[in-house]
């Protein structure tokens, strides 16, 4: 299974974003594959956050817009929410401490413990993903 991080689902539907082109082959030849697809809530709602707000976008979705995206993607019979398990704590807090984490690289730490909870490899553009120890992560973009 691969866990999808929020940047590549903004470089994916935003066009005007850096690597769209690039981002929206990968995105949809995993949405059409036969690997399942991860998508945590915090990355569902951050992609929520970040496609409405005009200060990160040139060009924002409005928030029906962003929404049914999100809603698109969940109906695909591959894509999953995932949600920590029982471990969720020990994990966090283990990539918590590994890492020394604070301001955004808590919601890294979070992703990466999902990420190891339900044995996904993290895909992300974000290279902070690397100071986390025991993820399976790729940059499919590099």
């Amino acid at each position: 299974m691969i866990l999808v991080d929020v940047n590549l689902l903004i470089s994916a539907t935003a066009n005007h974003a850096p690597n769209h082109l690039q981002a929206r082959t990968w995105l949809n030849a995993l949405l059409q594959g036969d690997q399942e697809i991860g998508l945590p809530w915090a990355v569902l709602v951050g992609f929520v956050r970040i496609a409405t707000n005009p200060r990160a976008l040139t060009n924002p979705f409005t928030l029906d817009d962003a929404l049914r995206q999100v809603g698109e993607w969940l109906a695909l019979p591959g894509v999953r929410v995932l949600h920590p398990t029982p471990s969720h704590e020990r994990h966090f807090a283990e990539m918590c401490r590994a890492s020394q984490a604070t301001g955004n690289l808590v919601t890294d730490a979070h992703l990466a413990a999902l990420a190891v909870e339900h044995d996904c490899v993290l895909a992300s553009i974000d290279a902070d993903f690397a100071r986390l120890p025991g993820l399976r992560w790729v940059d499919p973009l590099a």
